[in-house]
């Protein structure tokens, strides 16, 4: 009875000590800094968490633009964003066309929030914007815009549909989305078809700015397959989510296609201590 009750006790203890160690070892960035030493890439941007975005998107009187630019302009997130928009356009000088795409290393981390917003925010200052939904497995970039997904970029791409057709307004002036269509049954396929370049190239002339959100670079290789044929890269790393790992991971399999990688964006950040500081901070003169 002894052996067994300590070899109990042994087990236990060694059984929590191990998922400890483990949940240590896997913990997920939350140092800008650590990420730009680690990954060797820039930090444009953190951005912190917003509960704002997610009640708009809840909310079914919202109507067309469930934007947090669009209804709360002076939250934290929105701060954020106009920080990655201003280092994206010191650093666009040296691109082969004017189009984004936000991608990361796994689901569930922001892409299509930034997207839309840094899309919102650039389209504030005057200029024509188009946003594009190529996650064509489980893009919801609509649902931002109380819009519906069918009538896309699958349409254009596979029906050989005038992109005109499928592109639809916003309640942002100057600024466009385009969904991603209904969902196909080989969307990789479809993003390396011509018809997918031609569109492109054609967006890129009519529009000042594109952005292009895309799955996950470790998931499948759509993120890889735009990439390469489109300025700049942004990879987006969730607080307390995302392991150092995947980003490197997905950094080598971006930069062994030739995918520009402009940098990293973190965030969800969790509002604590300097971020709060900060705000209050800010704000206190006014």
């Amino acid at each position: 009875k002894k052996t067994l009750l300590i070899g109990l006790l042994l087990g236990g203890f060694f059984g929590v000590a191990f998922i400890f160690v483990r949940s240590w070892l896997q913990k997920g960035v939350k140092d800008a800094a650590e990420l730009e030493s680690r990954l060797g890439l820039t930090v444009l941007a953190t951005i912190p968490e917003s509960r704002q975005q997610q009640r708009l998107l809840r909310d079914v009187a919202a109507g067309d633009g469930r934007l947090l630019a669009l209804h709360h302009e002076q939250d934290l997130a929105i701060e954020g964003v106009r920080s990655l928009r201003t280092a994206l356009h010191f650093s666009s000088l040296d691109r082969q066309n004017n189009c984004t795409v936000l991608t990361g290393p796994s689901p569930s981390i922001g892409k299509t929030f930034l997207s839309v917003n840094l899309a919102a925010l650039l389209a504030t200052n005057g200029q024509r914007v188009l946003v594009i939904d190529a996650d064509m497995r489980r893009g919801h970039m609509h649902d931002y815009f109380d819009g519906q997904r069918e009538g896309g970029l699958s349409e254009v791409i596979a029906d050989n549909l005038p992109w005109q057709q499928v592109v639809r307004s916003t309640a942002v002036s100057g600024l466009d989305f385009m969904s991603t269509g209904v969902l196909p049954p080989n969307p990789s396929e479809l993003l390396l078809h011509k018809r997918f370049s031609q569109l492109l190239q054609e967006v890129a002339a009519a529009y000042d700015h594109v952005l292009i959100d895309t799955p996950p670079v470790i998931a499948v290789t759509d993120a890889v397959i735009v990439g390469r044929q489109c300025g700049v890269t942004l990879l987006v790393a969730r607080y307390g989510t995302s392991l150092l790992a995947e980003l490197d991971i997905s950094k080598r399999r971006l930069e062994q296609a030739g995918v520009q990688i402009g940098g990293v964006v973190l965030n969800r950040v969790e509002r604590r201590g300097g971020y709060r500081y900060h705000y209050d901070y800010y704000r206190a003169p006014g």
